[in-house]
Parts: structure tokens; sequence; C-alpha cells
């Protein structure tokens, strides 16, 4: 059995845009807003009736606002150019939310006449990025201050890295260590035993 299909293609493209998570927007050269869909919205914390009619530089974060008009006027000169944009937007609740956006100028299709405007929410994959890099400074941190030597290896021995005190104490230079492999700097006698350690760790996956 075929699927299902509306009766006429903009019955379905109605439909996508309606349940598109989002935030599509048609607006007219002065930057009012023509039509938004349900994500619209929720991306503001406001009613569509409330959205409906207004402007979007009224939402915009003030700092951001030179390089959204920028990037508002350049569709205006480019009908028909994709053009991307980020900048923050101000929620019902207080918050500003972190949006990228691509809008592309309509304006000249007699079934459209506006800019189309697709927006997406990163705040918390902005957040998320945020953080994991502030984690990995303050592991950074951590390693460079540390008393003890660190040190890592690839699959075959040598060396990747090595922190500020192992550099110290074994007295060679970053340059001398780095892609060096590290059964060179064992003894004689223990090297047999150190590569087999060092196979077993690889192999089972243990300190």
């Amino acid at each position: 059995m075929s699927p299902r299909r509306p009766k006429k293609a903009s019955q379905l493209a109605t439909a996508l845009i309606e349940h598109s998570s989002d935030s599509i927007a048609l607006v007219d050269e002065a930057g009012t807003v023509l039509y938004a869909n349900p994500a619209t919205a929720r991306l503001l914390g406001l009613s569509i009736t409330e959205v409906i009619g207004s402007n979007v530089f009224r939402w915009v974060h003030e700092e951001d606002m030179l390089a959204f008009k920028t990037t508002f006027a350049k569709q205006l000169e480019r009908p028909g150019v994709p053009l991307r944009n980020a900048f923050r937007v101000h929620h019902k609740d207080g918050t500003w939310r972190n949006i990228e956006s691509v809008g592309v100028n309509r304006l000249d299709d007699p079934g459209i006449r506006g800019i189309i405007i697709n927006h997406r929410d990163v705040t918390d994959s902005r957040l998320a990025a945020e953080a994991l890099q502030a984690g990995e400074d303050r592991f950074r941190q951590f390693v460079e201050h540390a008393s003890d030597i660190i040190y890592s290896c690839d699959l075959t021995g040598h060396f990747t890295f090595f922190n500020p005190t192992a550099v110290r104490l074994m007295k060679y230079s970053e340059g001398e260590l780095i892609g060096r492999h590290f059964l060179t700097l064992i003894r004689a006698d223990y090297r047999e035993r150190a590569r087999l350690l060092y196979e077993k760790q690889m192999k089972e996956r243990v300190p």
C-alpha cells in the first residue's frame, strides 16, 4: 500500500513547517513578522499572536544588533542567496538564547514575498561546549603544574606528550623526547620486561 500523501504539495509543506523543531519565520523588508511556526513561539516564550506582527529587531541583544542589521541588509541586497547569522534573542522568561540562523530573501517571489529565516536554538549545545572546554582547561592546568612525571605514548610505544615536570627531571628537551620510543630510556637489562609489560597494558587496557 502506498503511503498517504496530502492532496496538495502546499499541504505537505505546511505540515512540515508547522511540526518542525526549528523556528521558521517569514518577515518583510522592515523585519516585521508575517508568519511564524509554533517552534518560533516556543523559542521566544510567546504565543503566535504575540509574534505575528512584531519586529525581529526587538528580540535581538543590543550587543549583537549591529551584526544582525548588517546581515539583514545584505539579505535585502542579495535575493535568493542563503546567509548565515548568529545572535542572541530575548526569551519571555528573561534569559537570552543563542541562535544560529539561515535567511533567504524571497521578496521577489510572488508566492512568498518575504524573507524566510530558519532559526535554531544552540544555547544548550554551546553551554555544553563551554563546560567541556573549561574541564579541558582545568585538566591541562593540573597536568602542566603537577609535581609528578606525566607522559603519554602511542600504540607503538613512542612518546606523544610530556608535562614540564617530566622534561625538567629527565633532563631532555621536549623535542628530544616527543617521537622517541620509551624503551630507549630503559636500562638494557630491563627493556624486555618493560616491553612485555607495555604490550600487556595495551592488550588488556590496564594501567
